[in-house]
């Protein structure tokens, strides 16, 4: 059986910094020598790499994860299986959530970072890409949507967080856990989110779809107020109480999680 034909993207952050000569980090690697480095990648896939920029994750605009949709869409349109986006953790969550909206592909989708550089002691970078490979490679994250995969843990775009600024396993999804973890290997999942529905591969129509499931159980369980529908509201909202969010220009409302009916802006 031939190998799932893997596609890595690499926007930067910790993960590629190596020190520079005026001191401090800097990002500088690439996604194809991030590949290289990780010992029996090659035996998980055939991997493609693409490095459209090089940069800290809090310096990403929505625009620049757009790019990235759209590549990932293009490709896995056509021979990719899977893809991996390789960026910094600061903003992890948030790129993901986002491709989780856009990207239209059943395909998986996973997002992976370090949370030390490559050239520090205990370097994850290796074995977060290695993780994010197989998750990518597994038939069982079909229709999943965008995944994050750290510290050898599967979390739904939906729901994670990162909720330290230090640590390895510095990612976490509050509202209902780890949807699975990659161990021995091989992905193992436990949890199965509701699935996308058919077609849904534009923002608007994703979050008309969620908003509909207000009852089911992998909404957050509270209430929430509506926020600004300002670009800024995307990043407000996912770090309130686990809303899926994505600000709508007709609505004042971006809170699609659990939200109440929109009304004409006054």
């Amino acid at each position: 059986m031939p190998l799932p034909h893997i596609l890595l993207i690499s926007l930067g952050g910790t993960i590629t910094m190596t020190r520079s000569a005026a001191g401090g980090i800097t990002p500088t690697l690439t996604a194809a020598e991030l590949a290289a480095a990780v010992p029996g990648l090659d035996a998980v896939a055939r991997i493609e790499t693409a490095s459209p920029m090089t940069m800290p994750s809090a310096s990403l605009a929505i625009d620049d994860v757009l790019k990235v949709a759209a590549l990932a869409d293009a490709r896995l349109a056509d021979e990719v299986d899977g893809v991996v986006v390789i960026q910094g953790t600061d903003t992890i969550e948030e790129t993901a959530f986002l491709l989780d909206l856009v990207v239209g592909s059943s395909k998986p989708v996973v997002v992976t970072g370090a949370m030390r550089g490559p050239q520090a002691a205990g370097a994850d970078g290796p074995a977060n890409l290695l993780a994010a490979t197989l998750v990518a490679a597994s038939p069982e994250a079909l229709g999943l949507g965008t995944l994050v995969v750290l510290n050898d843990e599967i979390h739904a775009a939906r729901l994670v967080q990162k909720s330290h600024t230090a640590l390895p396993s510095a990612f976490a999804s509050p509202s209902a856990g780890p949807l699975g973890l990659v161990a021995e290997g091989r992905p193992r999942f436990h949890l199965r989110p509701p699935p996308r529905p058919p077609g849904a591969s534009s923002s608007k129509a994703w979050a008309r779809a969620m908003c509909r499931r207000r009852s089911r159980p992998w909404s957050a369980r509270s209430p929430h107020r509506c926020r600004s529908s300002s670009p800024a509201g995307l990043q407000a909202a996912r770090r309130s109480a686990r809303p899926t969010a994505f600000p709508d220009r007709r609505s004042t409302c971006s809170v699609v999680a659990r939200c109440p009916p929109a009304r004409s802006r006054r």
